[in-house]
């Protein structure tokens, strides 16, 4: 028998285990594997915690593991890491070219772009000449096979933006384009049907991807959501985010990062790669230079930025180290001359220090980790719990959501998107090392507790109760040896006084019952359903709003044990 795992031991076992995994050597794990995995765990509703008039009659010895098998857990895939934006931007601004423009000017790559990639460009030089922006400035930019929207979009360093409209390529000042909006409809249907809410996705829209620039967050932006559809106000970027996050919802895998170009992706794994170096009074543009070759990484300086800092292309560097991370010596090297990395547009960028990471939001299929909203919340709060001062609960900017149960989506840095990365992962290896377990009989002990109905419900009860829940655990004279025991027991009346002189007695009768733990839980429940219905067939019969049928008659027609009606 299959349990469902209530948030609040969701969050407690997934607490316990990330700080075990965070806390303690992998090899741990494979000596003393972690017991349970959260489909398999037996929690049900703890009757025991409640205010109830119950004895426990004995323990029993706990059971061995079991040797069945796990139930199927969903397979997680590695693919896609990215939604990049090729995906959905227009065929012209994603065609993949090779071109050398570092000693041409702005005017001389207008000329390209309408000649060789035969686009419509149009230049706003009025808006450019008020931002001191001439076409004679050079650019000093190339391409290696990539897409041409990663030219256009690192003309930002130069204070150059753009959009696309019309079939048409309109260059124009960065400020100008960011104060920009637009208005774009989107159709939610697929989603819909995949399970996702619209209303939710609001909500991911507005906490997620750029939260600075909605009205709820002081910005201009606004969404409203109509039938299967949102139509959405902001600026170019942001509607950019939102064709990816709409992309990346009916697919994504472990961890996929929205409009993120392939080549930032390979960037930041080249990271990793092994370098040397032995430098002594080296020209700074010369290191980089050397850097790039050795790991075949794009690395350039962000020269605008060195000259806002007044530092030098030939600034003198002295450094010696072999065979470490190139990520290693970044962070050794360059703080000690005032400047930092980042990776942007297909490049990694030395830059001023404050240009540091920005804020991405990725992602991440953890179906095999949480089934249902409950599991998905305890999720959240355990990841929460083990990166402290990184998300917005905790006085960081991170955000954290669900999409639906099993799609987590998060915006933060790439570095902490890494963090929370290898975190699920050592998860899932827990997850793995452990065994199915049955519950203990110390678990599902024999309990006796006092169940106080209205006398009605109790007689008919103690004859059909054993007929609906677990009837082979009950005694009779075919299973005399049988564990569990039901016998009625007259209680005290319950008078309620109504309006004015009058009152309300109401018969009570006490079901005595002995029985296992879980068999409780399914009695509870039972009695639950018994009361209030179904949702589904409360909506039906247009009795949402009658709360039960206790209301009127002083108390309800039972009081389960631990309920806040608690008649004297």
């Amino acid at each position: 028998m299959m349990w469902n795992f209530s948030a609040h031991r969701v969050g407690s076992v997934l607490k316990c285990w990330l700080v075990a995994v965070a806390s303690f050597p992998i090899a741990n794990f494979l000596v003393a594997p972690l017991a349970v995995a959260p489909w398999v765990i037996a929690a049900g509703m703890v009757l025991t915690d409640r205010e109830t008039l119950a004895a426990q009659d004995q323990d029993t010895p706990a059971s061995t593991v079991s040797n069945q098998d796990p139930p199927a857990v969903p397979e997680i895939s590695d693919q896609p890491r990215v939604v990049d934006p090729t995906e959905f931007l227009p065929e012209k601004l994603t065609k993949k070219v090779s071109v050398d423009l570092r000693s041409a000017s702005l005017g001389e790559m207008v000329d390209w772009l309408r000649t060789q990639v035969e686009l419509t460009v149009l230049v706003q030089y009025s808006e450019l000449d008020d931002e001191q922006i001439s076409t004679s400035d050079p650019i000093s930019d190339w391409l290696e096979d990539e897409p041409i929207y990663l030219l256009l979009d690192r003309l930002r360093l130069l204070g150059i933006g753009w959009y696309y409209e019309g079939e048409v390529l309109y260059l124009t000042t960065r400020a100008a384009v960011d104060g920009r909006q637009v208005t774009t409809p989107y159709l939610l249907g697929e989603l819909l049907d995949g399970g996702y809410n619209g209303k939710q996705i609001v909500r991911l829209i507005e906490s997620l991807l750029e939260p600075n620039s909605w009205e709820n967050s002081g910005g201009n932006g606004r969404i409203n959501l109509i039938g299967d559809m949102i139509f959405v106000r902001n600026t170019a970027a942001v509607q950019r985010k939102i064709r990816g996050l709409l992309t990346g919802l009916p697919q994504h895998g472990r961890q996929t990062l929205l409009d993120t170009s392939t080549t930032d992706r390979l960037l930041r794994d080249k990271l990793a790669s092994p370098v040397s170096v032995e430098y002594k009074d080296m020209p700074l543009e010369e290191v980089v230079r050397d850097l790039a070759s050795q790991s075949g990484t794009d690395l350039r300086l962000d020269r605008p930025a060195l000259r806002q800092l007044r530092v030098r292309d030939r600034q003198p560097v002295t450094l010696q180290i072999r065979q470490q991370p190139l990520k290693t010596v970044l962070d050794y090297l360059l703080p000690q001359i005032g400047l930092g990395w980042r990776i942007r547009d297909g490049v990694l960028w030395i830059t001023a220090p404050d240009r540091g990471e920005i804020q991405l939001t990725a992602l991440y299929d953890v179906r095999d980790l949480c089934r249902d909203m409950s599991e998905s919340d305890a999720l959240r709060e355990a990841v929460q719990s083990q990166m402290p001062s990184v998300f917005e609960e905790d006085g960081g900017e991170a955000v954290i959501d669900f999409g639906k149960p099993g799609t987590m989506v998060v915006w933060a840095t790439p570095s902490e998107h890494d963090v929370l990365l290898e975190l699920l992962e050592k998860y899932r290896f827990a997850l793995r090392q452990s065994k199915v377990r049955v519950p203990s009989e110390t678990e599902d002990a024999i309990k006796t507790l006092y169940y106080r109905l209205h006398a009605n419900v109790a007689r008919a009860l103690h004859t059909e109760l054993p007929k609906l829940i677990a009837p082979d655990s009950w005694q009779s004279t075919e299973r005399p040896d049988a564990i569990g025991t039901i016998v009625p027991m007259e209680s005290p009346s319950e008078v309620v006084k109504g309006e004015g002189a009058t009152s309300i007695s109401t018969e009570r009768m006490v079901l005595i019952i002995r029985q296992r733990q879980s068999v409780h839980t399914e009695i509870t429940k039972t009695l639950q359903r018994i009361e209030n219905g179904d949702p589904e067939t409360r909506a039906s019969a247009g009795m949402g709003g009658m709360g039960g049928m206790g209301g009127g008659f002083g108390g309800g027609m039972f009081s389960l044990p631990g309920s806040n009606a608690n008649p004297k």
